[in-house]
């Protein structure tokens, strides 16, 4: 049981952040210790010391140059109880979702708080050293968090990320998988890095276990740059690399989406909580 919370920072390779949480309204003139210092890049975290039932207020401070008092603005969540309810269609985090034709990656809030369930394609789908497209051509992928919209908007063709992508189209009988924002990846990676504790095919040396190297996201960070998350055992953090020359080690892997009306209750609990850097 986790809550993922993530955030924007104008500059995320200038400052570290510092994460605070309460379960009273917090005050930046007399803040607790924070749970968690995140290194440089890394606007998000995921809070797995929560319990169920329980509101927890979140505030993160953007450190630069060792100075601090730049603040995201507050937000509260209610991290419910995964037993509690209706149950439904949707299995376990990284249990094959037959109906649905992947694995599935857990429940994704946007946003705007709207949830929706992300299936993870087979290992098969997975490609590397694909341009995203040629440098210099900016607002192919202006979101961090719908990967559906900005794979639209990315070129295709042989030998291209979105060339790739298209040969996997019609597998498992479907035809709308994509390449997933920097937010959706965040998300994946909280619970599919090699090291993490689901076993089975997404255990170190499984059938479908993401491999420890950065994968590359829909979302552009400028007109020369795309981000990545890095899945290996120390990582998870924001990574850029150039759009028109790939690192051959990068990968990248397709999801796709179903609403959570479709599906069921969310497995793991808690959620993704956006806060905005003021």
């Amino acid at each position: 049981m986790s809550i993922l919370i993530y955030w924007n920072e104008r500059n995320p390779y200038s400052a570290v952040h510092r994460v605070y949480r309460s379960t009273s309204p917090l005050d930046t003139g007399a803040l607790p210790a924070p749970i968690a210092t995140t290194p440089f890049g890394q606007t998000f975290y995921s809070d797995g010391d929560v319990a169920p039932d329980t509101l927890y207020y979140y505030l993160v401070e953007a450190v630069f140059g060792g100075y601090g008092g730049y603040f995201t603005s507050q937000i509260s969540v209610q991290n419910t109880d995964p037993d509690a309810g209706g149950g439904g269609d949707a299995p376990e985090v990284g249990d094959y979702w037959a109906d649905e034709g992947g694995w599935y990656g857990g429940l994704f809030t946007d946003q705007d708080g709207t949830e929706r369930h992300l299936v993870i394609a087979d290992v098969s789908s997975e490609s590397s050293y694909s341009p995203y497209s040629n440098a210099g051509v900016s607002g192919e992928g202006p979101s961090a968090y719908d990967g559906a919209s900005n794979t639209q908007t990315m070129p295709g063709g042989f030998g291209t990320m979105r060339g790739d992508l298209d040969g996997y189209q019609g597998s498992e009988g479907f035809s709308d998988w994509y390449i997933p924002a920097e937010q959706e990846l965040a998300f994946l990676a909280d619970s599919f890095q090699p090291d993490s504790l689901l076993g089975g095919p997404f255990a170190t040396g499984g059938s479908q276990a993401f491999s420890p190297v950065p994968y590359k996201s829909s979302t552009e960070v400028s007109a020369t740059h795309f981000s990545c998350i890095d899945f290996s055992s120390s990582g998870g953090f924001l990574a850029a690399e150039d759009k028109s020359s790939p690192n051959i080690n990068y990968r990248q892997r397709a999801i796709r989406t179903v609403a959570a009306s479709s599906g069921g209750d969310q497995p793991g609990g808690g959620g993704d909580i956006p806060l905005q850097m003021g």
